[in-house]
């Protein structure tokens, strides 16, 4: 199996339904769920290549062990700083991000401007110096400490700006977990018991009082104690006429059609994507992931020029690797959180239930199907739950809604134990129902709370 990550960027608006339509506007997710990418790979497959649509297993619904493809919610990718802003209003932004990526503080006070005609930015302070470079075709941006390139870095241009992203492994976007509290000043972590924030700022104690966030973050705001919110998309509004058989773009006086309001997620905003692949279809599936996302596209409205996106900075590496890497980063944690990630399907019979019940159940089936080994307790006591609805997708019904599921929300977690690599084995797959389609996403951290 292997792991295929990238960045998908718009290049026509985007609509997603939410299923939140009121009145005569119609509602966007401000990120492209795993179902509907799955759904627009899937319809180019049955339409274009039967036999890949057939062998990968796309189209299963059930049967995890029939499954050659599991598709990743894809979440907004946010730039780093802004060229045109250096020097200038994004200079604390570049300085924070070197800071972490580096680990070095003199660039608090180095001296910031560019040369080269402004195709290098200089960082400057006594005998320290370093340097972002830009490239003639303003694709990419090198940075230099001391003439050694050690890194390297995305650009794309929005809005007549060039902004510089992370590399496709950098700058993860996860569901906050409901069981930390913020600063609500200064957006510090307070510790496990505290009521308030202890963080000094200028020798003074911040001390106001913590809150839960229960929306997208950096997950680097976990490593760094430091809340960094996931900035949604630029959204946009347009309003439609429908348009009937006789032709009219606008209705006559008295008619019950009327115009409509679609809210979209602007031309050029980027997504992370993951999904995973079986070896002998992974080549095709990136092939055809370019074709269907320019020659089909996803999401609603594409006869109104909707949904086109290419799929770029592709990286493909091999699934056990990571697992393995993983699984040493877990067994090191003394005591590990579980945290949802995107909405987790778990049933009790024949019904859904928002809570960890069944989740030991459906982590030893998914392990087993997958033909991994190794047991996973769940710690129930200090669980934080909160409920969701998932859009069921199915490919065998015409690439159509099939139900309505209530679930387990993202950001809901609780204390796991067990077996290092099949905690790491869940992290990559998910688990629960539908884990081909988004859903059951988690994630694992340390000591945190």
């Amino acid at each position: 199996m292997n792991l295929i990550e990238g960045i998908i960027t718009a290049i026509t608006p985007i609509h997603i339904g939410s299923g939140k339509s009121k009145g005569t506007f119609i509602k966007t997710l401000d990120y492209l769920p795993g179902r509907t990418i799955r759904g627009m790979l899937g319809f180019y497959l049955y339409k274009n290549d039967k036999q890949l649509f057939e062998n990968s297993g796309i189209n299963e619904d059930k049967d995890i062990s029939k499954m050659g493809i599991f598709f990743k919610n894809a979440y907004p990718f946010v730039y780093l700083f802004s060229w045109n802003e250096i020097p200038g209003k994004d200079n604390i932004r570049l300085i924070d991000f070197l800071i972490q990526k580096l680990g070095i503080d003199w660039v608090k006070t180095a001296k910031i401007e560019k040369i080269d005609n402004g195709m290098t930015i200089k960082l400057t302070d006594r005998n320290n110096f370093l340097s972002l470079k830009l490239n003639n075709e303003q694709t990419d941006v090198k940075l230099e400490i001391n003439d050694v390139i050690t890194d390297k870095f995305i650009v794309k241009i929005e809005n007549s700006k060039i902004n510089i992203y992370p590399v496709v492994n950098d700058g993860t976007t996860v569901a906050s977990p409901l069981v930390l509290r913020w600063c609500k000043k200064c957006d510090t972590l307070l510790e496990k018991g505290e009521n308030e924030c202890k963080n000094l700022e200028d020798n003074i104690l911040c001390f106001q009082e913590g809150a839960k966030y229960s929306g997208l973050m950096s997950f680097d705001s976990i490593k760094e104690r430091k809340l960094k919110r996931a900035k949604p998309p630029s959204m946009q509004i347009e309003t439609k006429c429908p348009i009937t058989r006789t032709g009219h773009a606008s209705m006559p006086e008295g008619s019950d059609l009327s115009p409509y309001h679609i809210e979209s997620i602007s031309k050029g905003a980027m997504f992370k994507f993951r999904i995973l692949v079986k070896d002998e279809f992974t080549e095709s599936i990136i092939e055809s992931l370019k074709n269907a996302g320019i020659y089909y596209g996803l999401g609603g409205f594409r006869s109104r020029g909707y949904g086109s996106i290419i799929f770029d900075h592709i990286e493909k590496s091999n699934l056990e690797t990571k697992i393995k890497k993983r699984e040493t980063e877990i067994s090191m944690m003394k005591s590990k959180l579980l945290v949802v990630n995107s909405q987790l399907i778990l049933r009790k019979g024949d019904e859904t239930i928002i809570g960890f019940d069944t989740f030991k159940e459906y982590a030893s089936r998914t392990l087993r199907l997958l033909g991994s080994n190794g047991n996973i307790d769940v710690e129930q006591n200090e669980a934080k739950i909160s409920s969701s609805i998932a859009a069921g997708w199915s490919l065998k019904h015409r690439n159509s809604l099939s139900e309505l599921i209530p679930c387990i929300g993202p950001g809901s977690c609780v204390r796991v134990s067990g077996d290092s690599m099949a905690i790491a084995a869940l992290e990559f797959y998910g688990v629960g129902e539908m884990i081909n389609c988004g859903y059951g996403d988690v994630y694992i951290i340390g000591d945190m709370a």
